[in-house]
């Protein structure tokens, strides 16, 4: 897999520079988990799908764009935005699959 060592860097921020200077993604899941998930389910596209999370759906105002996750998914808020959102599946807004 060409995108191995991609992975293995996000899992080293995931599990040791995420402590460090805490979560600050705005949306739900983190943009790690999100990352880790576009990766490993569409490969070289979801490199492109992450990439755009995060330079262009974080921007501006997000409340416009975006519902704010059930308190029940996340303590903090956070506007919920999912990988089958962007690939334009079935809504998701009651999946909490996310690991």
């Amino acid at each position: 897999m060409l995108l191995r060592p991609f992975d293995a860097l996000l899992e080293a921020h995931i599990q040791e520079y995420t402590h460090y200077d805490g979560p600050r993604c705005p949306m739900y899941p983190s943009c790690a988990a999100y990352a880790r998930r576009a990766v490993r389910e569409e490969g070289f596209r979801g490199l492109f799908y992450f990439m755009s999370r995060l330079f262009f759906s974080e921007t501006g105002d997000l409340g416009t764009r975006y519902l704010l996750a059930p308190r029940s998914l996340s303590g903090d808020p956070r506007y919920y935005n999912t990988l089958e959102d962007d690939l334009g599946v079935s809504p998701s807004f009651w999946k909490e699959d996310f690991r």
